[in-house]
């Protein structure tokens, strides 16, 4: 029989039917690394020292909050080399164990932050090169003392601008799939927030990733000052694990995500995010807080999408000219930091 709702259960079933869903599952982090890196321009030009170690003076500031907020301080004698075989074994490990990690350079644009994660080539290589290049030993190794699993990288890369609200496919050019659709962040009750549509490329050989990172760095490293504060990247190396001579997965998918995150709007005249209001999102986000602050956000689902699922991640905050600026980057790692420490009180 058919089932007629009267007046009120109609009323009702639409109201159901307009409900939102709930919000997707927010897991705290179980490990979190807070460290930041002070080059000769941020001592020259920004009035930045390290005093003691592990601790930013920042000159004409109001007031110190980096005391007990970050676990390493590189300063501007720190080797690149130094700098990547300190922060990224662990995560590219984790990765190789089933974890699926996060690193998120956090700052304003200036040549200390570009070289650390796109490298000065020559000479020395950045984040993300490294990151490529370890995880390609990895799997070489693991082809010798595992040859029942056979390992598969694939790279995607996209950028998200505040200002015009929009998120681009930096490797759509590569992805030679006539039915693509555009990409999009969507945020799913069960399995949490994901990107859809991006341009996922299998690349088989270190040097091929360094041509694709070749493209991300293209996008971001000649962008000006305002563009670059408003600006984020998101670079994703994922991982497949097949049982050697068949399709199946072993342990599905698992990935590092390398983040190059701006500052945000100097202020909420365009009613676009602050470095304040992304601070409280990655704050909410380190809490395990089941609602974001500007959940709606694409920049607030992109963060939630990078770090939900990451059981590592791993801060690296750069400075550039502007005090305030600076100011609002160490307290954000304080802020990160009691959180870090409330959470393991907690457990």
């Amino acid at each position: 029989m058919e089932r007629v709702l009267t007046a009120p259960a109609a009323t009702a079933a639409a109201a159901a039917a307009l409900k939102p869903p709930p919000p997707s599952p927010i897991r705290t982090n179980s490990k979190l690394r807070l460290c930041a890196i002070v080059s000769r321009d941020d001592v020259t030009s920004g009035g930045i020292t390290v005093p003691v170690a592990n601790q930013v003076h920042i000159a004409g500031a109001a007031k110190s909050h980096s005391k007990n907020a970050f676990e390493n301080v590189f300063g501007p004698d720190a080797a690149q080399d130094r700098i990547c075989s300190n922060v990224l074994p662990e995560l590219v490990q984790g990765v190789f164990n089933g974890q699926d990690c996060t690193f998120i350079a956090l700052g304003g644009k200036s040549r200390g932050k570009e070289c650390l994660l796109y490298g000065a080539p020559p000479s020395s290589a950045g984040i993300f090169q490294a990151a490529i290049t370890s995880i390609f030993k990895i799997t070489d190794e693991y082809r010798t003392s595992k040859p029942d699993t056979r390992y598969q990288i694939r790279m995607s890369a996209v950028q998200y601008s505040q200002r015009e609200n929009q998120l681009t496919d930096l490797l759509s050019p590569f992805n030679s799939d006539p039915r693509r659709r555009a990409v999009q962040v969507v945020d799913d009750p069960r399995a949490g927030a994901l990107l859809e549509n991006e341009s996922e490329i299998r690349v088989d050989s270190p040097d091929l990733a360094l041509f694709y990172l070749n493209t991300v760095a293209d996008h971001r490293v000649v962008e000006d000052e305002e563009t670059y504060r408003t600006s984020h990247v998101f670079v994703f190396l994922s991982v497949y694990a097949y049982r050697t001579g068949t399709n199946e997965l072993e342990g599905g998918r698992r990935r590092l995500a390398i983040v190059d995150l701006g500052l945000g709007e100097r202020n909420s005249h365009r009613g676009e995010l602050t470095m304040p209001a992304i601070g409280s999102i990655l704050l909410a986000l380190v809490q395990g807080q089941k609602h974001l602050p500007a959940r709606e956000n694409c920049l607030s689902q992109l963060l939630k999408c990078a770090m939900c699922s990451s059981r590592l991640t791993t801060f690296m905050c750069s400075f550039a000219e502007k005090t305030d600026d600076n100011e609002n980057v160490v307290q954000l790692a304080s802020k990160l930091a009691r959180a870090k420490r409330s959470t393991r009180k907690n457990k």
